[in-house]
């Protein structure tokens, strides 16, 4: 089951949640990293964070076609199960191999490591697989050793801090998952106003659209 589709709506509630500031501190990039991947800020995020203002349209995207080129092999489709609380089950997540000392870290959502909306603990038999596609699976399954996420997520359900992360086990020959699929780069402490590109695998049926998880999609917000 896609984890989004049981989200308390309280804790998507805006009225609920704490105004939302800009950031204070100093703002720090680290560049992405992987074979032929630019080490330059236009390369950061490769349209993942970008300056450009003008209109841009909020239709997904089909990304998944070269689901081994970067960055699409980068994300990847994330399977956990929730055993505790009052919806246990088994889920399905988006995540992204974020470049790190460890070479072994993944970002994700909060309430993709962690159930605070039921009460159901942090996530077990998480796994992520980069590059999925139609069930693909061409750089393997990676399993989790830790989980984290922030004090905000797991003690208020506050959506502003519903960010995790995962540090996956290393494969057989010792590799963490940056030396086999690269990483994306990240920010910190940036302007909100900003054009965003979105990646992910939605499984949700509209009137308009119908969506199976099994294709990655990018999806371009307006800029705010």
């Amino acid at each position: 089951e896609p984890v989004e589709l049981r989200v308390a709506a309280a804790s998507r509630d805006p009225g609920r949640q704490p105004a939302v500031q800009e950031p204070t501190g100093k703002p720090t990039l680290v560049l992405p990293a992987g074979s032929g991947i630019p080490k330059t800020r236009a390369g950061l995020l490769d349209g993942l964070l970008g300056g450009g203002g003008g209109a841009s349209t909020r239709d997904a995207v089909d990304a998944s076609a070269n689901n081994t080129g970067f960055p699409q092999r980068v994300h990847g489709k994330v399977f956990f199960t929730i055993s505790g609380g009052s919806d246990p089950g088994n889920f399905l997540c988006s995540g992204t191999a974020v470049r790190s000392p460890s070479h072994t870290l993944v970002w994700t959502a909060g309430h993709c490591v962690n159930d605070a909306e039921f009460n159901g603990g942090f996530a077990t038999n998480f796994e992520f697989v980069p590059g999925y596609r139609n069930g693909q699976r061409p750089f393997g399954e990676w399993a989790a050793r830790q989980l984290f996420t922030t004090s905000g997520w797991q003690n208020n359900v506050n959506i502003r801090f519903d960010i995790g992360a995962a540090v996956l086990a290393r494969d057989r020959d010792g590799r963490g998952i940056q030396d086999v699929v690269g990483a994306r780069g990240i920010a910190f402490n940036q302007s909100r106003n900003q054009t965003f590109v979105a990646y992910g695998y939605p499984a949700v049926s509209t009137p308009f659209r119908s969506f199976n998880g099994q294709l990655l999609y990018t999806c371009t917000s307006p800029r705010i």
